[in-house]
């Protein structure tokens, strides 16, 4: 009988965790970053690493038909996980006390990923020598937006364009 209470107790435990937060994702990170850290070969910065998926039933939209469009932010984010163990660069981020934060991200959806089909990520650093008129642009929006939110004068920052 006691055994009873504690499966009933191991189980609502689970069923607990996995309706508040979403456990399957805190283990698949965990298996990304175990992989990536002992048992794939480390790269260079400038190197290009690739992370295979699968679209799986969780993946789906409403429709059954392709991947969620939020899924596919969810597989760049294993595969920057990977990206930064193999590198290293997330570790030498943390020896100089700094932390890693994502401030944006864009996306365009070029094709859709049906059920049960295998894709893969690529990822590589670019490096630029000068930076593109749109993102020069992108970020002084972000500094008159910022600007605004923090109720200070925007002029100067207009007048510096």
């Amino acid at each position: 009988m006691i055994a009873c209470w504690v499966l009933a107790g191991v189980f609502g435990t689970g069923v607990l965790l996995y309706a508040l937060i979403e456990v399957h994702y805190f283990l698949r990170m965990f298996l990304t970053v175990l992989l990536a850290r002992f048992c794939k070969k480390p790269v260079h910065i400038l190197d290009e690493t690739t992370v295979y998926g699968l679209c799986t039933t969780t993946d789906l939209d409403t429709l059954l038909y392709h991947m969620n469009n939020s899924r596919y932010l969810r597989e760049l984010d294993f595969a920057r996980a990977d990206f930064y163990e193999r590198t290293s660069l997330y570790r030498e981020i943390c020896s100089q006390g700094k932390g890693v934060v994502q401030g944006a991200a864009t996306i365009r959806y070029r094709r859709f990923l049906k059920p049960l089909s295998l894709f893969k990520i690529k990822s590589k650093t670019h490096v630029r020598p000068e930076m593109p008129l749109e993102v020069a642009k992108w970020l002084e929006s972000n500094d008159i937006s910022s600007a605004i939110l923090r109720g200070t004068e925007t002029s100067s920052v207009v007048a510096a364009t």
